[in-house]
C-alpha cells in the first residue's frame, strides 16, 4: 500500500496520489495515506460513501481507471479533502 502510493504518483507523472480501499461491508472506499500534502498530514483519514458522486467512486462502480487531467475541472471533484490536508 505505502509503496504504491509513495512510487506510484511519480511513476504516472502526477502531482499527487491517493489509494483507496474499497470496504464492502460498509459500502464505502477509505484511504489513510495521500502524497502531495503540505501539512505533512499524510496520514488524513478518508472516507467516502459508494452513494457520493466522485472521480474514486465512479472508478469503484464502474470497475475502470477514470484518468482525469484535471480533477478540478471534473463536477465529481470534492476539494474540500485538498483543504484539510493542506494541498491546495
Amino acid at each position: 500500500f505505502t509503496h504504491v502510493v509513495e512510487h506510484g504518483y511519480k511513476l504516472l507523472g502526477a502531482e499527487r496520489c491517493t489509494l483507496f480501499l474499497h470496504d464492502a461491508g460498509k459500502a464505502e472506499l477509505w484511504t489513510k495515506m495521500s502524497t502531495g500534502s503540505k501539512r505533512g498530514q499524510d496520514r488524513l483519514l478518508i472516507t467516502l460513501p459508494l452513494e457520493k458522486d466522485s472521480i474514486a467512486t465512479a472508478a469503484c462502480k464502474s470497475r475502470e481507471i477514470v484518468n482525469v487531467a484535471q480533477a478540478a475541472d471534473d463536477p465529481r471533484f470534492d476539494g474540500s479533502w485538498d483543504a484539510k490536508s493542506g494541498f491546495v
